[in-house]
């Protein structure tokens, strides 16, 4: 994952639609249980992968973000099997729960604050393209929405015109630029663009003082 960040341009985008209620940079988040990432196409594989990525970038914040296998654990633990059930059914429908499920898994779990995200888009379009669209919410240990993010982020290019690319009896010559770019890496560097590009609206409280992982700033500047 990090070699496929060498993409990864760190700035907003009016592409991300942010909101911030209203006194959210004065409350604490000293822990954040996340729930099980949500993929619109109900692939368990990229819902893994995208989780650790969100644990990579911002792992060393403030915050002590609680993966969702621990999540899922303690709930299992206090008869919240069902309640889980609701809440990815939840964020699979409109990308976020809602306050009163927000405010029972947070009393289940102990902790200030529950992280949903729902990857709304993660494939390879135009012929090579690498498109990553996600939706994240956080929302208080008393239920409402705190934050909430989403936005869609693209690496690569498609398979291109072949007009004019002729030898002189009108044969194509074949050229590696006009193919498919390897899938996987792009959808890996789209991830790490959306990442980079959200860390700047993220809660205060949660970035304050929080840098970059050196391996990815590294990467960042050689292609900046």
């Amino acid at each position: 994952l990090a070699l496929a960040c060498s993409g990864a341009q760190a700035r907003a985008t009016a592409r991300d639609a942010v909101y911030k209620a209203s006194g959210v940079e004065n409350r604490h988040f000293r822990t954040v249980a996340i729930l099980p990432f949500v993929a619109i196409a109900d692939n368990p594989d990229v819902e893994r992968s995208v989780e650790q990525a969100w644990l990579t970038f911002y792992g060393d914040t403030r915050t002590k973000w609680i993966p969702s296998s621990q999540t899922m654990n303690v709930l299992a633990a206090y008869g919240g099997e069902d309640l889980a059930a609701e809440a990815e059914a939840q964020i699979w429908r409109s990308g976020e729960i809602n306050a009163a499920t927000a405010a029972s898994l947070a009393q289940l779990l102990g902790v200030d604050a529950v992280l949903g995200v729902r990857i709304d888009e993660w494939e390879i379009v135009d012929g090579g393209i690498g498109a990553v669209a996600m939706t994240a919410t956080l929302h208080g240990a008393d239920g409402p929405r705190l934050w909430g993010i989403s936005g869609l982020a693209s690496l690569g290019h498609g398979r291109r015109s072949y007009e004019g690319n002729f030898d002189w009896n009108l044969t194509r010559f074949w050229d590696a630029s006009l193919e498919p770019q390897d899938g996987d890496r792009r959808l890996d560097a789209a991830l790490c663009k959306l990442l980079i590009r959200w860390a700047p609206s993220m809660p205060n409280a949660i970035f304050e003082g929080w840098e970059m992982p050196p391996q990815l700033a590294a990467l960042q500047e050689q292609l900046a």
